[in-house]
């Protein structure tokens, strides 16, 4: 292999080579800092205080890729800081995560000046030759998570050594050059975090909706309580609103709730590359039944199996495990087959708008009715009589169609926010490997 104009190729991991740009270099992590040491290992509950009296003490959980999360961050007596000054951090530090969620990487802010760090590994930058954000991304990247990947070390707990890091090898373009392209991979994170921030309240003003109008209704003036199901669920509903159980809603008596194939009638021996899709647990996620990774049944199977068969409309109900995820069944999911690990609802009402019951099984109101009924001691489970004589909260029909249609505007907007940002981390993921390899150049002039 020949290096194109312009690059050179430098010796890699496991034998292999790298092209880089004739102007970088590649260098042990050692030479990069001027320290590299680990946070303080062990117990420390009881050194915790108050933050009037405390020193501000970082966990794994605090860091997150390229910022800080202060949410949770507890303090430590100044005794304690004072025998653990090697944990202390300075401005520009970079933190990584040791064990758990190992290589994710963030800058210490201003803020964090003098705090400790519990099991983070410190990276202190020769800033001369080394800037903190362009490490930071670097630390971030598939590039430097393949590098960990190689040197953790542990069977069932695995974690990073600090003395392992120094050893690794990294690439060292210009300054100037890490500077242009830390602004750029940070442009795209400050737009990533506006959508992130968007998306978390956009669900705050859903869950309120969600609340106010299952409950609530609209323009309503004359109320009545009731107790639903639990006497510690006692709420306030319009007068004219009903209390139906699922086997009363629907116009199927006894089949409006039924199991899918159990596994003496199909097994995933039966699956193959090309058939009828059939929606298992691990395909119904954020209320939206997904066909990434779903497997397949042959037509002689899907035949065979026709009563399990779903059509637009019905609701999809997760019957082990992860029991409440709950989808609503669209127009492109006619035909697929629902598996024995899922429960199908199917109201067949003209009275009924499935959505109304598909916002309904996604409120924190039926969260609540749900969990006391959940049987099982190590794994949880659901069935069919169960889930029928779950109390659904009835609005007349045209009531129903006018709460799903506010509900379903914001619940789009929230989708179109997630998607963009999912869009976002995909093109920056892909950026990510062309800067951080010279592939793009960001020259230095």
């Amino acid at each position: 292999m020949k290096a194109k104009p312009g690059y050179k190729l430098e010796k890699w991991y496991f034998g292999n080579e790298i092209e880089i740009p004739d102007t970088w270099k590649i260098i042990p992590l050692n030479l990069l800092v001027t320290v590299l040491t680990n946070g303080f290992v062990g117990s420390v509950t009881e050194h915790y205080t108050d933050s009037k009296n405390g020193v501000l003490y970082v966990q794994g959980y605090n860091v997150e890729k390229n910022t800080f999360n202060f949410h949770g961050i507890k303090y430590v007596t100044k005794q304690f800081h004072e025998q653990h000054k090697k944990s202390s951090l300075k401005i520009g530090d970079l933190l990584t995560i040791q064990t758990g969620n190992i290589g994710t990487t963030t800058i210490v802010p201003k803020e964090l000046v003098g705090s400790n760090c519990h099991a983070l590994i410190i990276s202190r930058l020769k800033m001369e030759i080394a800037d903190p954000k362009f490490y930071c991304q670097y630390f971030n990247s598939m590039i430097c998570q393949n590098t960990f990947k190689r040197i953790e070390i542990g069977t069932s707990l695995k974690h990073l050594n600090g003395s392992d890091m120094k050893k690794t090898f990294f690439i060292l373009p210009s300054l100037i050059e890490q500077q242009k392209i830390a602004s750029i991979l940070g442009s795209v994170d400050d737009l990533i975090n506006s959508y992130e921030k968007t998306i978390e309240i956009t669900k705050k003003i859903q869950t309120g909706l969600v609340k106010q109008l299952l409950t609530k209704g609209i323009g309503h003036k004359n109320f009545k309580k009731i107790i639903l199901k639990y006497n510690f669920l006692k709420i306030t509903i319009p007068e004219n609103w009903e209390i139906k159980n699922i086997k009363k809603i629907s116009t199927l008596k006894n089949k409006s709730v039924k199991t899918g194939p159990f596994g003496l009638m199909l097994h995933s021996s039966d699956y193959v590359d090309e058939g009828t899709p059939l929606i298992l647990v691990k395909n119904i996620q954020n209320g939206k039944i997904v066909d990434a990774d779903i497997p397949k049944i042959s037509k002689i199977d899907t035949d065979r199996l026709s009563n399990y068969k779903v059509r637009e409309g019905d609701m999809i109900f997760t019957r082990v495990g992860r029991v409440g995820s709950s989808a609503l069944v669209e127009k492109k999911h006619d035909g697929w087959l629902f598996s024995g690990q899922t429960l199908r609802i199917r109201f067949d009402n003209p009275e009924i708008n499935s959505k109304f019951v598909y916002f309904y099984f996604h409120s924190e109101l039926f969260n609540r009715i749900l969990i006391p009924d959940i049987l099982g001691i190590t794994r949880d489970s659901i069935n069919t009589k169960i889930l029928e004589e779950i109390p659904i909260i009835l609005p007349p029909k045209n009531e129903q169609d006018l709460i799903v249609s506010i509900l379903s505007q914001i619940d789009s907007k929230r989708i179109d926010l997630e998607n963009k940002k999912k869009t976002l981390n995909t093109l920056k993921k892909g950026l990510m490997q062309k800067l951080l390899t010279g592939q793009i150049r960001v020259y230095d002039n």
